[in-house]
Formats: structure tokens, C-alpha cells, sequence
């Protein structure tokens, strides 16, 4: 039961992510979202393998 409420959580979290980086696509040059959208990529990607902030 557990872990169908974290399923629904985490597909809320991603449905409103990309919501918000849709919305930020339609009000930003494309070549600001584009590097946005690259940066946010790029730090999911580490985030997932685990790596931290710097100074952590």
C-alpha cells in the first residue's frame, strides 16, 4: 500500500516538473531553455548516481 502512495507521490512531483518546465519554455527564449532544460538533465543524471553538492 506504501509503496503505491510513493508511486502516486513521485508522479505527482514529475507531472508538476514538467509543468512547470513547459511553462518555462513558453516564456523563455529557446536557447535559455534549452541550456535550462540541459542544466536540469545534467543534475538529475547526478543526483541519481549520488553524488552531492559541493562542500557536503
Amino acid at each position: 500500500m506504501n509503496d503505491a502512495n510513493d508511486s502516486d507521490s513521485e508522479n505527482r512531483r514529475t507531472d508538476n516538473f514538467s509543468l512547470c518546465m513547459e511553462t518555462l519554455k513558453a516564456r523563455m527564449p529557446s536557447e535559455q531553455h534549452d541550456v535550462l532544460a540541459k542544466a536540469v538533465h545534467e543534475t538529475a543524471h547526478l543526483v541519481a548516481e549520488g553524488h552531492q553538492r559541493s562542500g557536503e
